[in-house]
């Protein structure tokens, strides 16, 4: 299993969906390679590249899924934010930010209660942080805003 395989099988974990693509794998694992060589943690990359399983064993799958987590949020130690922390929404919105998920909500069983971030001992789940489909829109409109005043900044006759 590549690593861009191993990333794709952790972010639809963490996810709760199948949203996923390969192409969000193999950008995700560049950046996610490259924090790892910077942690020295290049036995654990090159365990990952060789892996041919379904599920990495519970060392690698815990270090991998750390540096998903510093990627995507600039902090580490996963899961120790959970529950109800700022680190949740941090991933939420750089997550839609990268269109990882869709920008729509998905419909779930209570309408409040749109969207599940798992979090892992390295093997099984260990906590599912709901997040209310108002969260979720409040990283909408914040990744909104931000583009709003990308798109502003890079007109012509800008500097």
């Amino acid at each position: 299993m590549s690593g861009p395989t191993s990333i794709h099988h952790l972010m639809e974990s963490i996810l709760g969906r199948n949203c996923f693509t390969e192409d969000h794998a193999a950008a995700l694992w560049v950046e996610v390679r490259a924090r790892l060589v910077d942690m020295e943690a290049t036995d654990t990359v090159e365990e990952v590249e060789a892996f041919e399983g379904r599920r990495l064993d519970t060392h690698p799958r815990d270090i991998v899924t750390n540096a998903i987590c510093f990627v995507l949020t600039g902090k580490e130690y996963w899961p120790n934010d959970y529950p109800g922390s700022p680190f949740v929404y941090k991933f939420l919105k750089e997550c839609i930010s990268r269109g990882y998920v869709a920008a729509d909500r998905i419909k779930g069983d209570c309408p409040s209660m749109r969207f599940v971030i798992n979090s892992f001992d390295g093997v099984e789940t260990i906590r599912q942080e709901v997040v209310p489909a108002s969260l979720y829109d409040q990283a909408q409109v914040e990744i909104a805003e931000l583009r709003l005043q990308v798109a502003a900044l890079t007109k012509p006759g800008k500097v």
